[in-house]
């Protein structure tokens, strides 16, 4: 690896890491579904959320590299069908809270530790999330603009790739261990039914903002 090549590209990993950071800590569904499992779950399953998360930022990472987003930006009707698709799942996850809110069954056990949500069930929860919103694609697309061109190498581009995916882990493995403390579990327990119906009220409005967005 030629030190001098990738020290030039320093100010691009500099300025990546700034548009990813503040991408990733603007509340969204993603932080939504990630503070709502890690206080339903155990850490574990709050661990498990946090890194199917990633593994849907990572999805979207690899394609945009591939050059396959500008593709999907290019075609209006792709683009549309991917955030009808996106904005209802969100909203499915939003009903889902509101059910889930009549009968408190996802609270977690504090007697045994047991609960209703499961690390696959988080982790799956968490990848969908991510995985289909469409303004992740576009919040790669942006950044990546800025940043690479055809001449940039590739493992300049897979740095710049493990660099978001990084940072994904690093943010949401925080929200999952804070959120999964007992203490905030303690307070779910006996509020769950205002925040489970708090998290739908959120999702569903983000669901229907994404169905409705005007790309630009």
């Amino acid at each position: 690896m030629n030190m001098e090549m990738l020290s030039s590209y320093l100010a691009g990993f500099i300025t990546l890491g700034v548009i990813f950071v503040v991408g990733l800590i603007t509340p969204g569904p993603d932080l939504a579904v990630t503070m709502q499992n890690s206080m339903r779950g155990n850490r574990l399953t709050a661990l498990s959320s946090a890194m199917g998360t990633t593994m849907g930022f990572c999805f979207h990472a690899t394609y945009t590299l591939l050059g396959l987003a500008f593709v999907l930006k290019n075609n209006p009707s792709l683009f549309f069908a991917f955030q009808l698709l996106g904005g209802a799942y969100f909203c499915y996850l939003g009903y889902m809270a509101f059910k889930d809110s009549m009968t408190n069954r996802n609270v977690l056990s504090f007697t045994d530790g047991s609960t209703a949500l499961t690390p696959f069930q988080a982790f799956r929860k968490g990848f969908f999330t991510n995985a289909l919103n469409p303004m992740v694609t576009l919040m790669f697309i942006s950044a990546f603009s800025e940043i690479l061109t055809p001449e940039t190498p590739a493992y300049i581009k897979g740095l710049f790739g493990f660099e978001a995916v990084f940072l994904c882990l690093l943010w949401f493995g925080i929200v999952a261990v804070s959120f999964s403390h007992p203490r905030v579990q303690h307070f779910y327990q006996k509020a769950a039914k205002w925040i489970e119906r708090f998290a739908g009220s959120v999702l569903v409005m983000l669901g229907a903002k994404l169905a409705f967005y005007t790309m630009p």
